[in-house]
C-alpha cells in the first residue's frame, strides 16, 4: 500500500519544487493548525448565470504567426470579502528567459454556482472551484504568475482554444512549477494528505519506518478516499504533473 501512495504522489510532491500544503488548505492556519478564516460560501447574490459574456477581455489572440504564446494571470492583493482582481500579462514560451511561472492543474468542477471576479478591469466570470483557488492564492499572498486554462485561453474561440491545447505539453514542461489543487480541504483530505507528505520524506530519507506507513484502517480510508477524487480521472493528469 505504501509503495503504490507514493508512487502515485511522488511525482506531483516530489519534484524538484517542494509541495506546499496551502494548496489544499482552506483557509489560514493559526500555529496550532486550526483554520482561523475559511474560504467565504458563495451565497445567490454571487452566483453569476455562465453565459454572461466573459469574452470581451480577449482582445488579442494569442497565435501570432505561429510564436507559441499563451496568457498568464497574476492575483492582485486585496482586502478579504473584497472582489478578486487579476491582470494579464503575454508570454512566449519560445523566449522563456525573461519570466516565470506556475502552472495550475485542477479540475473544471460543476458549471454552476459562478463566481465573479476583474481581470484587466473588466467582469470575467469563473466557476467555483477556480474561485476557490484564487481567493486561498491572494490570502495566502500569492504573487507568481499563473496558467489557468479556464481563464488563460479564451474558450469562446475555437481556433485560438485547438492551437493552447497542442501547446499543453510545453506550457506545463516550461512552468517553473505545477500546483495540484484538489479543491476545499476537509478534515479527511488533511489527515490523508499529511500521511502522504510523511510516506515522501521517510522515502527521501531512504527510511521508510513501519510507523510512516499508512498500516491502519482510518489511514487508509482516508487514503483510499483522496484517490477517488475527481482530479485523478482527468484525462490531462498524467501530462501536467509528470
Amino acid at each position: 500500500m505504501a509503495k503504490y501512495i507514493y508512487s502515485k504522489f511522488r511525482a506531483l510532491f516530489g519534484c524538484a519544487t517542494a509541495w506546499s500544503k496551502q494548496v489544499l488548505s482552506s483557509g489560514r492556519r493559526s500555529t496550532n493548525g486550526a483554520v482561523i478564516d475559511p474560504l467565504p460560501q458563495a451565497d445567490s447574490a454571487d452566483t453569476v448565470p455562465l453565459e454572461q459574456g466573459s469574452t470581451s477581455v480577449y482582445h488579442t489572440p494569442t497565435r501570432y504567426g505561429g510564436n507559441n504564446y499563451i496568457r498568464l494571470i497574476k492575483v492582485l492583493p486585496g482586502a478579504p470579502n473584497t472582489m478578486i482582481s487579476c491582470i494579464f500579462k503575454s508570454v512566449n514560451l519560445d523566449d522563456p528567459w525573461d519570466y516565470t511561472y506556475t502552472a495550475l492543474s485542477y479540475t473544471w468542477g460543476d458549471p454552476t454556482p459562478t463566481r465573479e471576479i476583474l481581470l484587466d478591469g473588466r467582469n470575467f466570470i469563473v466557476r467555483s472551484n477556480l474561485w476557490d483557488f484564487l481567493y486561498q492564492s491572494r490570502d495566502s499572498g500569492r504573487s507568481e504568475f499563473l496558467f489557468t486554462d479556464a481563464i488563460s485561453i479564451n474558450q469562446a474561440d475555437v481556433e485560438e482554444r485547438n492551437h493552447q491545447v497542442a501547446l499543453m505539453a510545453q506550457i506545463y514542461r516550461t512552468a517553473t512549477k505545477v500546483i495540484a489543487w484538489l479543491g476545499r480541504s476537509t478534515h479527511d483530505t488533511e489527515f490523508a494528505m499529511s500521511v502522504v507528505q510523511n510516506l515522501i520524506n521517510s522515502r527521501e530519507r531512504r527510511n521508510v519506518k513501519k510507523s510512516t506507513q499508512p498500516s491502519s484502517l482510518p489511514h487508509k480510508a482516508a487514503l483510499i478516499r483522496l484517490l477517488d477524487h475527481p482530479y485523478w480521472q482527468r484525462l490531462w493528469i498524467q501530462q501536467e504533473i509528470v
